[in-house]
């Protein structure tokens, strides 16, 4: 998505590029149900990412919660990739990353019980990567994403380089997504002051 100097968006901006495949195997012992007080049956679901690449380049004005209000989200961005590139003035936060619900599912079965489903991580996390360059306002960043459900499961590896170059100008925070209770930060978030950002 590209937003050019005389351009003015007056609503949200979203370049999504997650999506989310999923494969079914199930075990029973007994598909006739000759015996239901030991008949068992296992579903497992096993959620595979997909992700591609998103891009934001504005040189305008994106302000999708009218003059002078910060607001929520005003651009989102998620994908296996993606960059924002801002030489103009984004009136609101930026949100890197989205959950992406990667993992296995498993649920059992028997003539009484119902247990599941038990969800477990993948052996190797689906990767997300964002890179942000500004030399314009914004009002701040957030990343996150990294983890999902009760009890939390990380689904993601989130890594996000924020370079706030000359001229630019941040007028919020700048935070990344942390563990409740312990504040352990769950992603790789750095943010570069180059110039006079």
């Amino acid at each position: 998505m590209t937003n050019n100097a005389t351009g003015r968006i007056n609503a949200t901006v979203a370049a999504l590029a997650l999506n989310l495949d999923s494969t079914t195997t199930t075990t029973d012992n007994d598909v006739g149900n000759t015996d239901p007080s030991t008949r068992v049956k296992v579903a497992t679901t096993v959620f595979k990412a997909v992700g591609g690449t998103s891009t934001v380049t504005n040189a305008g004005v994106i302000s999708p919660f009218g003059p002078g209000g910060l607001g929520g989200n005003a651009v989102t961005i998620t994908g296996a990739t993606g960059t924002l590139t801002n030489t103009g003035s984004i009136v609101g936060v930026t949100q890197l990353g989205a959950t992406s619900g990667e993992r296995t599912d498993v649920t059992t079965l028997t003539s009484t019980t119902t247990t599941g489903p038990v969800r477990t991580a993948a052996a190797t996390l689906f990767n997300q990567t964002y890179t942000v360059q500004q030399s314009g306002i914004s009002g701040g960043f957030n990343v996150s994403g990294a983890t999902e459900f009760v009890p939390a499961l990380k689904t993601s590896n989130i890594v996000a380089n924020i370079n706030l170059n000359d001229k630019s100008i941040t007028l919020g925070n700048i935070t990344a997504q942390q563990a409740p209770g312990t504040n352990a930060f769950l992603t790789t978030t750095t943010v570069n002051l180059n110039g006079g950002g």
